[in-house]
């Protein structure tokens, strides 16, 4: 379509600028103009027309919609701007193929722009997009801190990684009934060639599902123990995408009722 177009204008503009006498060359001036802006235009229709091709200008006029969106659309869960966007295919070019993620609550949103048959007008929806990163509390219980004055907390976590990135989790905590927030590190030891890492933050390979263990801080100079009258309420996490080099908001997951009554009956709390 490209080559067929533009092609006669073409052909008379190489006529009159080279062939014809100095007089004429302004018609070939005149058809050459012509020509490319039938090129122009056709090109840019080339997205309805190749899923591949001219992918440079489908990216391009995708980047004009989601700089809208950051700018003029609101999460529908909390109402917050958004703060980003993530793709979520290896070649993203439309706007379905990229997630918004909420600065407020972290959901992500995939957006589709639709054409009101009526009233002609653009309509937006969003539709929630399936986190990449789930976690999940297993059990949680108490013991007498070591170096520290309360107690020491522990989680058992299931982490599921359902994405094709490399992620890391960090900025672990818990908050408490007292309105206290307590740092917490993973309670793991990773070995490799030249030293042992211990904490946070912790790489979740692609595609990957870990166990680990959360407790609070239990040293001298760093004590985030609980005391007896306190209970967990919920689990703070933080996470970053290595490939797409995207940090996300902050995430945080409730704990069980379930879990908090067991562990009361145990004893564990007071």
């Amino acid at each position: 379509m490209i080559a067929i177009v533009p092609s006669p204008w073409a052909i008379f503009a190489f006529y009159y600028i080279f062939l014809s006498d100095k007089l004429d060359r302004i018609y070939g001036y005149i058809a050459g103009f012509i020509s490319l802006g039938l090129f122009l235009y056709v090109l840019s229709r080339c997205h309805l027309y190749t899923p591949v091709g001219f992918k440079f200008y489908r990216e391009r006029r995708s980047i004009l919609y989601r700089k809208y969106i950051l700018e003029n659309i609101r999460c529908p869960n909390c109402g917050s701007k958004f703060q980003g966007w993530v793709p979520l295919t290896k070649y993203a070019y439309g706007l379905s193929d990229y997630a918004f993620i909420c600065g407020g609550c972290g959901k992500e949103y995939v957006p589709d722009v639709v054409e009101d048959s009526l009233t002609k007008r653009t309509i937006w929806t969003l539709k929630e997009a399936r986190r990449k990163v789930t976690l999940k509390i297993n059990d949680l219980y108490l013991r007498k801190a070591v170096n520290g004055k309360g107690y020491t907390l522990y989680l058992n976590l299931t982490i599921r990684n359902n994405s094709k990135s490399k992620m890391s989790i960090f900025g672990i905590y818990v908050t408490t009934n007292k309105n206290k927030a307590h740092a917490c590190v993973f309670d793991r030891v990773v070995e490799s060639e030249d030293s042992f890492d211990e904490g946070s933050p912790m790489d979740l390979p692609p595609r990957s599902t870990i166990e680990v263990t959360a407790k609070t801080f239990d040293l001298e100079k760093i004590d985030e123990s609980l005391s007896k009258d306190e209970i967990p309420l919920k689990f703070f996490y933080k996470l970053y995408d290595y490939d797409q080099d995207f940090l996300y908001p902050e995430y945080n997951v409730s704990i069980p009722r379930k879990l908090i009554e067991e562990m009361k009956d145990q004893g564990n709390l007071q």
